[in-house]
């Protein structure tokens, strides 16, 4: 859908996928999701992402923002949770 609304993999549009049925503070999985946010950033010229997350993907967005505060605020505009079990 984002695709038909004009975003562009690789340019405007970025996927982070992972294995959902594993920890979400295993560091491979925090250091990928580091190298997307920098490289989503350098894509946009230097401006901050937007990042939508659904369902569990939404604990691994929490869990990088509270591991690396300071990665995300350097690099996350806005970030929008979808049907994520937060209660």
């Amino acid at each position: 859908m984002l695709v038909g609304c004009g975003y562009v993999k690789g340019t405007t549009l970025f996927g982070y996928g992972y294995d959902f049925r594993q920890s979400n503070r295993m560091d491979k999985l925090m250091d990928g999701l580091k190298l997307k946010l920098e490289t989503a950033y350098k894509a946009s010229g230097g401006r901050k992402v937007n990042i939508i997350s659904h369902s569990m993907g939404g604990v691994l967005i929490l869990c990088f923002m509270s591991l690396h505060r300071d990665v995300f605020s350097k690099y996350v505009n806005k970030w929008i949770a979808l049907a994520c079990p937060f209660q």
